[in-house]
């Protein structure tokens, strides 16, 4: 593969891989918001502690390996050998399959321990919940490994297709489970067999392709692994396991209908993170392309990063506190009224964009600076555990979300000041305070508003057209959105046509406006 045809198949991959991830991101959302509307706050938040055991199990096996699959089996392709790459992605995802099946057959004979003594939830002893949420285990091996595999193999199109089988299935099982009756179990086995579905058509595949179910180069193959995958893993665990911590907590402290409340506005809050993919499939990926072009060229690339991941996450995340309350009853139902004061909180986190709360971890390990990154999360996980741990017992699920907010605080503070040395400069984006203007100006003329309007799917419909109609002229006349900016954003994100498309009506409406303003 010439270089010039292996730089235009990743350029479409990306765009391959963005639309698997809205389409699945979409389709998984629309599960969460039926799954909770059946089930309820009280059951939803019984669904969320019946999947804390599988948190942890999944994540101290992760090991690495979907990093390591993805690294290697792009290495071996780059140099000509695409039947290594094959055998290598093959050989540990079929490791990784049995390691995953052995803790999951250990764990289920003790059902009754877990759900009494651990997880204080005796209700979920009797029946098969926890041994089918334990399956979810050996289904998200068998699923993560078979999108590292295609992706490493540059095989973007299937990778963004299994993101899509996992999601429908997921969707499809969960909620013809739970009309039928099945309630949680239906909830659980929907989540566990959407991943063991998807993943056993990825491996089928790799099989397929590897022309034998047998892995080959096993100790070799193992050893390579390992050496580079120890320092990943950790980094993983150190960051993945706040989550499963908090709901642990939240589960020995507060009741089964705060927890269902506290899921979904994580949820909600959570849908933000999918317009910075555009961001981190397009522009920070630069940072590992940019290193040898000396600190500046580094410098104007991470300003960049943070300038243009603040002007796409703001405004929504100013939108969604605005309307918290609303959207979460819209989505959700009258029951998760009390959800909206959550999601107001938690949205809080995506405020801290245009200081590099989004872009600086990316940058670390783009730029080889792995340790620093590492400690920088370890530090601000540590902190949102023992705050957590602190606070819940006086102020609840409030509690878990200063705790979070904290932690991201001292991460992202540790994480911009190893920035700032690598790069010997200052990290401040002039142009940033008037993306938060322009945006909080917005805000606050809409919430007023929406106070007025009891149908929440009316005040959320009109209240978001509303704020697109001020934000921008009020982002024209800050310069929050000069026109140049809007031409290199198109030129950035000409391959994800769904972004270059709502540039394209934004770059329409700034020149009516301009017209206007003649």
């Amino acid at each position: 593969m010439t270089q010039a045809s292996q730089k235009s198949t990743i350029s479409k991959g990306t765009y391959h891989l963005f639309v698997g991830n809205l389409v699945s991101t979409i389709i998984l959302a629309v599960t969460l918001i039926i799954v909770g509307r059946l089930l309820g706050p009280a059951n939803y938040g019984l669904y969320n502690i019946a999947l804390i055991i599988p948190s942890y199990v999944y994540l101290v096996l992760r090991l690495g390996a979907t990093s390591t699959i993805t690294r290697y089996a792009s290495k071996y392709l780059s140099e000509g050998n695409e039947k290594k790459a094959i055998s290598f992605s093959y050989t540990i995802s079929a490791l990784h399959f049995v390691v995953g099946f052995f803790a999951i057959s250990l764990l289920i004979p003790f059902t009754n321990i877990i759900s009494t003594d651990l997880l204080h939830r005796p209700e979920l002893s009797s029946g098969i919940i926890i041994p089918v949420a334990l399956l979810s285990v050996v289904g998200q091996i068998l699923y993560y490994n078979g999108i590292a595999a295609f992706v490493g193999l540059h095989s973007f199109d299937k990778a963004a297709i299994f993101q899509i089988i996992q999601s429908v299935a997921k969707l499809a099982l969960s909620v013809f489970l739970l009309l039928i009756g099945y309630s949680v179990l239906g909830a659980i086995g929907g989540y566990s067999f959407g991943f063991i579905g998807a993943g056993a058509i990825s491996l089928i595949l790799l099989i397929s392709m590897n022309k034998s179910a047998i892995p080959r180069n096993i100790k070799q193959d193992v050893a390579m692994s390992a050496d580079y995958a120890w320092p990943i893993f950790f980094s993983i665990l150190l960051t993945g396991v706040v989550a499963p911590i908090q709901t642990t907590i939240l589960a020995y402290t507060v009741s089964n209908t705060e927890i269902g409340w506290y899921g979904q506005a994580l949820n909600i809050s959570a849908f933000i993170v999918l317009f910075t993919y555009p961001v981190s499939t397009a522009l920070l990926p630069l940072f590992s392309k940019t290193v040898n072009g000396g600190t500046k060229e580094l410098a104007s690339t991470y300003r960049l990063s943070v300038k243009y991941t603040t002007l796409f996450v703001t405004p929504i995340t100013m939108f969604v506190m605005a309307v918290s309350t609303p959207l979460t009853v819209a989505l959700l139902g009258s029951a998760y009224e009390y959800a909206g004061h959550y999601l107001l909180l938690l949205s809080i986190v995506y405020l801290l964009a245009g200081i590099g709360n989004l872009s600086w971890s990316t940058f670390l390990y783009g730029v080889g600076e792995t340790r620093r990154a590492l400690f920088a999360t370890a530090t601000g996980s540590i902190l949102s555990i023992v705050a957590s741990v602190l606070l819940v017992f006086y102020v609840g699920v409030y509690g878990i979300i200063i705790g979070t907010i904290l932690g991201g605080l001292v991460s992202l503070v540790l994480g911009s000041k190893y920035v700032s040395q690598v790069l010997g400069a200052n990290l401040q984006t002039s142009s940033v305070w008037r993306i938060y203007l322009s945006s909080g100006l917005s805000a606050v003329i809409v919430y007023p508003i929406s106070l007025f309007i009891s149908n929440p799917y009316f005040a959320v419909v009109l209240m978001g057209a509303l704020f697109l109609l001020i934000l921008i002229p009020i982002m024209a006349w800050t310069k929050a959105l000069p026109k140049d900016d809007v031409g290199a954003l198109r030129e950035q994100f000409k391959e994800v046509k769904l972004v270059g498309y709502l540039l394209d009506l934004i770059s329409r409406y700034l020149t009516l406006l301009r017209k206007d303003q003649q």
